[in-house]
């Protein structure tokens, strides 16, 4: 399962690589918080399912 999280973690770490630089604001700060929400999301599953696994 941690797997299936540390994938997602993936995914917005190359959404952060591949997405061009956008000029306008509001965009700029939706993919790159998008792909950070993706990381984010990815290591705290991961980790939460480590520890639930481990109890």
């Amino acid at each position: 399962m941690e797997l299936t999280f540390l994938v997602i973690a993936a995914m917005g770490v190359m959404l952060l690589a591949l997405l061009p630089r956008s000029e306008i604001r509001w965009q700029r700060i939706g993919s790159r918080g998008g792909a950070a929400m993706l990381i984010g999301l990815g290591l705290f599953g991961a980790v939460h399912s480590a520890l639930a696994q481990s109890v």
